[in-house]
């Protein structure tokens, strides 16, 4: 079983493809998913409670990708689980509680860095989710007093912020948002395959 315990992040968790993943499949697969990912992410935004939540969505880039395939994963594609991905920033500790709680329901991993930051004092929460077609995406949490102090002066900047510092609202309420564009999205996979290739 590849399905991680919550609480623990599970190195074990891969693409469906194995080791013998393209580029190319890489990146159909986060194209097949990041919809089916955007309208999870709105489930999460509801189960939260937070009116204000800021949801959006990611391909990551191949620059990055390429760097983890050298000095993490070995090369082995089916190891990068983030290639689509969706970020929701929330207000308030107890919107975040809310929304892990929702996704602890379908995650295949889970990583505390609310418990266990970074050296730069960074913390968030990030969840692995298998998608219908068979996918492996990533849902990252965040609240919105880290995510105006990583903006504000990097990572290091993280180091003083604490749950007890008043948070600011996010951006846009996800009700405003619309979901990716099949043909916006289509573009980035393409683009950054062809920057791997």
């Amino acid at each position: 079983d590849r399905r991680g315990k919550p609480g623990k992040k599970c190195e074990g968790v891969s693409q469906p493809e194995g080791d013998d993943m393209t580029v190319g499949q890489l990146y159909a697969g986060a194209l097949g998913a990041v919809e089916e990912l955007w309208s999870y992410g709105v489930s999460v935004v509801e189960a939260s409670g937070e009116r204000s939540a800021h949801l959006s969505w990611g391909i990551k880039k191949a620059a990055r990708i390429w760097f983890k395939l050298n000095t993490k994963y070995g090369g082995d594609l089916s190891k990068v689980t983030d290639c689509a991905r969706i970020s929701i920033v929330l207000s308030t500790p107890d919107g975040l509680y809310a929304a892990a709680k929702k996704l602890l329901e379908r995650a295949s991993t889970f990583k505390n860095r609310v418990a266990n930051r970074t050296d730069e004092g960074y913390a968030d929460l990030m969840f692995t989710l298998p998608m219908s077609n068979g996918h492996i995406c990533e849902v990252q949490l965040h609240l919105a007093a880290m995510m105006s102090a990583k903006h504000d002066g990097g990572h290091k900047a993280c180091r003083g912020v604490t749950r007890t510092r008043p948070s600011r609202p996010a951006q846009s309420p996800t009700h405003a948002l619309a979901p990716p564009r099949r043909t916006e999205v289509q573009k980035c996979c393409r683009d950054e395959a062809r920057t791997l290739d």
